[in-house]
């Protein structure tokens, strides 16, 4: 099937995360947690490129809201490779869909793992989701009771310290460039990377995807225990 969609590579990534939560739980996600588990996704990358390329060097010795990420998931369920499960009015101009993968999306999702590009993308996404799922489950602070299931997630996106920056300094719906070299949150996984490089000797090299996913815990653990000092200041 040939998908006109302009993005190919996102729609790609929208599959893959829906996939992920159909493998973990089976259960649909809601357009909020969609949003947040690909700015997670896009954020942290960063933390897996440290980690593979690090112990790859070693090993072989050489050298939250976007309007086109919802245009992207309206193309896929026109395709069929997404369906909506739900759909609720929450506020009387605003309405609350959630998405599951469908048979086809689950057979383009099997195709595209044989491609290595695909494959890590895969593999990070579903790190990512596995991750939300655990956090999304443990309790959260008496009275923030704004979000259920994996929405909760959007309480961890808010602790990351590029999004918290954006909006300290500029606002409602300023974009959020998480690529900048001078960015919070890629000052931080700078700390890790030279932290990595400078006890390379205690990490696994033969399992790289392990100490990342080790590595990408952390990160969750930093992000909630903010949250909990957050709220419990409130």
């Amino acid at each position: 099937m040939l998908l006109q969609i302009p993005d190919f590579h996102k729609s790609n990534e929208i599959l893959y995360v829906l996939n992920s939560v159909h493998q973990a739980e089976q259960t649909s996600v809601s357009k909020i947690a969609l949003q947040k588990l690909l700015y997670l996704s896009s954020a942290l990358a960063p933390v897996k490129d440290i980690i593979l390329s690090i112990l790859k060097f070693q090993r072989i010795q050489r050298g939250p809201y976007s309007k086109e990420i919802q245009n992207i998931v309206d193309h896929l369920v026109a395709y069929g490779l997404v369906e909506i499960s739900e759909f609720n009015v929450v506020y009387s101009k605003n309405s609350l869909a959630h998405y599951k993968i469908t048979e086809g999306g689950i057979r383009a999702v099997e195709q595209l793992g044989k491609y290595s590009k695909e494959n890590e993308k895969i593999w990070w996404i579903d790190s990512i989701t596995r991750l939300s799922l655990t956090y999304s489950k443990l309790d959260f602070a008496d009275g923030d009771d704004d979000f259920e299931g994996l929405d909760k997630i959007v309480r961890i996106v808010y602790q990351d310290l590029t999004f918290k920056e954006v909006k300290s300094t500029k606002g409602f719906r300023a974009l959020i460039d998480f690529e900048s070299e001078h960015g919070p949150t890629r000052l931080l996984i700078d700390f890790v990377k030279n932290y990595i490089a400078e006890n390379s000797q205690y990490f696994n090299i033969a399992n790289p995807r392990y100490e990342a996913e080790l590595i990408l815990t952390s990160f969750f653990d930093y992000f909630f225990n903010n949250y909990l000092k957050e709220y419990s200041h409130e």
